[in-house]
């Protein structure tokens, strides 16, 4: 297919629940100035209620040409994700959460990014934190040195090894043609494995960050640590990036790699200690990188003795 005949942007909303999805992230993708996308919402189960909202609060002159609800019954999220993302026609596809909703001109920052840095795998924007009352609150994404303009993230690790990432799920957008070379998509994105996602893209593409807020993202879901994951995957995925800073010929992006890798582990076991999964949280904590951290790491072991003892 041309270019000529496919949008620039697919943005791709998978809702897990049946009235998980509300009119709000839709809104904020349809009243865009940049007109150059379509939407594509693949609801897990069946996908009444998703139409309902649609039809009850949507402008559907407006969202004809541009809007799909995809009519499959997926029985879980990552089987409707592939298939979005199979169905996807735009240049760069973007994976905008279900709770949360973007500023009217996000699509024109992302174009002026793409069209500055053309050879980049991935742009994102900067976001803000918001709660159920609409309070907002900004991430803790910690730069050694503060970003004013755009320009390649080449310290990605450094980066979210002391914070949180400088993006989240639905500020970053993807160029189509890499979503096939990632490793573990779309299972980590169904899974909540953000992580892993932005971890495969930060090893293999430049990413291509804006300083400009135009992203609100729920809480209770942008940075969260995946709670639920078993040892096994977090081991695997933890192994990828130490495989990686092995090769890697930087000493400095080395030492970053590691150090996120540390607190990637730590974060984990801070999670399986509270839900009391202490053979999980013994085994992560062997692993000598937790040390990286030192005293972060005794605090955290202390942590785990005294679960041990009540």
């Amino acid at each position: 297919m041309t270019r000529s005949n496919a949008p620039m942007f697919s943005v791709i909303i998978a809702p897990q629940k049946r009235q998980a999805l509300t009119i709000r992230p839709i809104r904020s993708v349809l009243m865009q100035s940049n007109r150059d996308f379509e939407l594509i919402i693949a609801p897990v189960g069946y996908n009444k209620y998703v139409k309902k909202t649609i039809e009850e609060q949507c402008d559907q002159a407006q969202a004809t040409h541009q809007l799909r609800v995809l009519s499959g019954l997926f029985n879980n999220r990552t089987d409707a994700l592939k298939y979005a993302t199979l169905s996807a026609r735009g240049h760069l596809v973007l994976f905008l959460q279900e709770c949360d909703f973007w500023e009217t001109h996000l699509l024109d920052e992302l174009t002026k990014l793409y069209m500055r840095f053309p050879d980049a795998g991935a742009y994102s924007v900067a976001y803000q934190l918001v709660d159920n009352s609409d309070n907002y609150s900004d991430p803790k994404v910690i730069f050694d040195i503060p970003a004013s303009e755009p320009r390649i993230l080449d310290d990605y690790f450094d980066v979210a090894a002391f914070g949180d990432p400088p993006f989240c799920l639905s500020s970053l957008a993807l160029k189509r043609e890499i979503l096939r070379q990632l490793d573990n998509f779309p299972n980590n994105l169904a899974e909540k494995n953000h992580q892993d996602l932005f971890c495969d893209v930060a090893l293999h593409w430049q990413i291509v960050y804006c300083p400009s807020v135009l992203c609100f993202c729920d809480h209770m879901t942008s940075t969260e640590v995946n709670k639920a994951t078993d040892v096994d995957t977090y081991v695997s995925f933890i192994n990828q990036i130490k495989s990686h800073a092995e090769k890697e010929a930087s000493a400095g992006q080395r030492n970053a790699m590691l150090n996120f890798v540390a607190a990637q582990l730590l974060d984990i076991v801070f999670w399986k200690i509270k839900e009391h999964h202490l053979d999980d949280a013994r085994e992560l904590l062997t692993d000598h990188c937790c040390k990286r951290f030192y005293l972060r790491y005794l605090v955290t072991k202390f942590k785990y003795t005294v679960a041990r003892l009540f």
